[in-house]
């Protein structure tokens, strides 16, 4: 375009993509440009997981990423129940549980030296499982349940008495209000019998 043209276009329109990621400049003559707005991207620290059913005295780690990092970010961590150690890696926050438990929380944070932080905060909970009274089983044998509550998903093995005991296929229990489903065999003696069954989680 020669300088007499350049001043006869001028833009008509403006029109922003509604993701906001592109703006279309429509001119007089009918062309039309597009280009990309700029996007800053959201900085903050993602933890895999920040409520964590776990065992007196166990360590756990947890992945972390930081969107929106740079070369001048920083994750640090600070235990601040008793008892409780913590450290980051380059991918993990590794954290030792006390023994015996208590209830405690671990902040963790991201900073990009640059105005902008990110706080995050990972709670506890120790490892529980109740289970009901089991009654008697009939000598004849055949299906029964065990009942019980718990915070975690839990599996049964039976650890004496499976000669004639047996954990009935699939049986695994979601946490809270669970079943366990088992099958015996007919008891054809004259004494009774007893059996051990250890209930324990999936993890």
């Amino acid at each position: 375009l020669d300088a007499e043209e350049i001043d006869e276009v001028v833009i008509a329109s403006v029109e922003v993509a509604e993701n906001k990621e592109t703006a279309t400049f429509t001119y007089t003559d009918g062309t039309t440009v597009v280009l990309p707005l700029y996007q800053e991207k959201e900085f903050a620290l993602v933890l895999d997981a920040t409520h964590i059913v776990v065992n007196a005295g166990e360590t756990v780690k947890i992945p972390y990423t930081v969107t929106g990092a740079n070369e001048t970010t920083v994750v640090d961590v600070l235990a601040t129940s008793a008892g409780y150690l913590a450290s980051v890696t380059a991918a993990e926050v590794v954290i030792s549980i006390p023994e015996p438990f208590v209830v405690g929380e671990v902040l963790v944070w991201a900073d990009n030296a640059a105005g902008k932080a990110s706080i995050r905060k990972i709670t506890f909970e120790e490892n529980a499982i109740q289970v009901d009274p089991v009654t008697e089983v009939p000598a004849a044998g055949g299906d029964f349940e065990i009942k019980g509550v718990s915070n975690v998903d839990v599996v049964a093995e039976v650890v004496e008495g499976n000669d004639w005991l047996s954990v009935a296929p699939a049986a695994k229990a979601d946490f809270a209000p669970f079943i366990l489903k088992f099958v015996a065999t007919e008891n054809t003696g004259w004494y009774g019998r007893t059996a051990t069954v250890e209930i324990k989680t999936t993890a």
